[in-house]
């Protein structure tokens, strides 16, 4: 299987994808979950989207990977603990910053719009990607995911 990889960067954050397929098919962007790497999308799936004439495109989220890692870890139990009690949660980044890092593989590659496909908290992220930069977007897929609106 045939790729580029490579790095976008957001305000001095690297963010490590892969480029699969001809340049001249329909792109595919592929957002995983929480602490997914690109590896771990299927080979079948990204066989079965080249097949079939699109451009899969597959990256390392913040903190995972080969992109970007933070010094300062955040504690899962105390964020979900401040959720459920509907209080602030403290991060070194937002959901919407790792929106905004899928859209800078786009820029970067020079892709205007493509599909996009999430999966768990890529899910999330995508969602937020669709709201805020809807000329980006083809069609929007969801997987095993949430809107994450309490109640």
């Amino acid at each position: 299987m045939a790729y580029q990889e490579g790095y976008s960067e957001n305000n001095g954050i690297k963010i490590f994808y892969r480029d699969y397929g001809p340049k001249d098919a329909t792109p595919v962007l592929l957002v995983h979950g929480l602490g997914a790497q690109l590896v771990h999308w299927p080979e079948h799936l990204i066989d079965f989207l080249i097949e079939n004439n699109y451009r899969p495109i597959t990256f390392d989220n913040r903190d995972s990977g080969l992109s970007t890692r933070f010094k300062k870890k955040p504690s899962i139990v105390l964020g979900y603990l401040r959720y459920f009690f509907r209080l602030p949660i403290k991060s070194e980044y937002t959901l919407n910053d790792m929106a905004r890092d899928g859209i800078n593989i786009l820029d970067h590659l020079n892709i205007n719009q493509a599909h996009i496909i999430g999966t768990s908290m890529g899910g999330m992220i995508s969602q937020i990607i669709c709201a805020k930069y809807p000329q980006r977007v083809k069609t929007f897929t969801l997987i095993a995911s949430t809107a994450s609106v309490p109640g």
